[in-house]
């Protein structure tokens, strides 16, 4: 459910953006006119014609682009085929993938498993693909691996932009020419905008060093007023000396750039290693794997001694054999996960539950189901690395956690 709506009054215009948020539970986010108006002055003009993902989908992104065409922005906006659950993921790429040359389109604003897919169709069909000026990755994270690929298909710079609904675009990463700046790209290391207060801070409010993660915290001329009709979501939103939280997290480099590492809800903190880790990294290269649809990372099983289990969620193609575990964990290693992010347990599953908005699978609710399958049975899916630490470090123990009562059981 998607809805802008405007309302007059006196100078001020207030822009409502009706959102379902992860939870199901609509969110409708009021904006102020001279907020949108001022995030509008900083965008560049000419940037000519535009091929975005269909407000059917996303509005934030659709919605967006027709706003940019209006302001005199861009010279066309072309608005992908709406994405039907029948409708097959190739075909979708295909569909996309034939209007490009005739609709001269130079730039993209789609999320990257759309311009994934929009490569692959011209990989499939040994087509040539447009020269694009610009691929904007819609604010996901994404790896340095995946935007070298995204140049030599596209020739375009995969900008990326940062923004939330609450604040629209806060930051970005350089367009200029140096070889310098191409490493800031890969890196997606992004600059503020003008006018903007960013801090990271702990869980205390409390900001970070640099070089340190935390929790990303905006003041800006553009941030929301206020939830509709949620006083109380409003005011949970800020701190009190006024900061938005975003509620991703990050990393500042010294020079005043930062980098978004993951959601604070989905950080994994697995004791094993020591390190948080988060889901985007192990999702990229897993999904890569031949035989592999989809994949979904959560920490599984939780307890005060190991944390969190990493636990890989894994959906097959049709037809595909599971894959083994060393040669899983090999093809990992290769492609630059370390050992920080082997899987604690390998869970296979025919579907994902998802989000309200059904745009993307719900971690939440994946790891209640994961957290269901290790009470039930407390092996289920355990790598044999993780089995023998398990075995060594609590054979023929049983403990509670805060999650489950999980009992470890030795196998002669």
């Amino acid at each position: 459910m998607s809805c802008i709506t405007f309302f007059h009054r006196s100078v001020f215009v207030k822009n409502f953006r009706q959102k379902p948020g992860s939870t199901g539970k609509p969110k409708c986010i009021v904006h102020q006119h001279k907020g949108m108006a001022n995030a509008l002055c900083l965008v560049s003009s000419n940037l000519g014609a535009v091929f975005a993902l269909n407000y059917s989908f996303d509005d934030l992104i659709g919605y967006s682009s027709v706003s940019m065409l209006l302001a005199g922005k861009y010279k066309k906006v072309v608005l992908s085929p709406q994405i039907f659950e029948e409708s097959g993921a190739d075909e979708f790429g295909d569909r996309c993938s034939e209007c490009l040359h005739p609709e001269g389109i130079e730039h993209f604003i789609l999320p990257s498993g759309i311009t994934q897919l929009i490569a692959s169709s011209f990989e499939r069909k040994h087509a040539e693909a447009p020269l694009l000026k610009l691929v904007l990755c819609s604010g996901q994270i994404i790896s340095r691996r995946f935007k070298e690929y995204i140049i030599k298909t596209f020739s375009g710079l995969p900008l990326t932009k940062y923004g939330l609904s609450e604040v629209m675009v806060v930051a970005g990463t350089t367009l200029g020419t140096l070889p310098s700046d191409m490493e800031q790209m890969l890196d997606a290391r992004i600059y503020p905008i003008p006018n903007l207060e960013v801090r990271l801070v702990d869980e205390n409010d409390v900001v970070v060093d640099v070089g340190k993660d935390g929790e990303i915290q905006l003041k800006t001329f553009n941030v929301f007023k206020n939830y509709r009709g949620d006083p109380e979501r409003t005011e949970a939103a800020f701190t009190k000396d006024g900061f938005f939280k975003t509620g991703d997290m990050g990393m500042m480099y010294p020079d005043g750039t930062f980098i978004i590492k993951g959601r604070a809800a989905d950080a994994i903190r697995f004791k094993i290693f020591g390190d948080v880790v988060y889901p985007g990294p192990i999702e990229e290269v897993v999904s890569t794997y031949p035989g592999i649809k989809n994949v979904s990372v959560v920490g599984g099983a939780s307890n005060d001694i190991i944390g969190d289990e990493i636990t890989y969620c894994i959906m097959l193609h049709d037809g595909a054999d599971k894959p083994k575990e060393d040669d899983l964990m090999t093809f990992c290693y290769k492609n630059g996960l370390d050992e920080q992010y082997k899987a604690a347990r390998i869970l296979y599953f025919d579907s994902f539950p998802m989000t309200g908005n059904g745009r993307k699978t719900s971690k939440r609710l994946l790891k209640q189901k994961v957290e269901a399958m290790v009470k039930e049975d407390c092996n289920v899916g355990v790598t044999d690395w993780f089995y023998d630490i398990q075995k060594n470090l609590h054979c023929n123990m049983q403990f509670e956690s805060k999650l489950s009562i999980v009992k470890f059981v030795t196998v002669e």
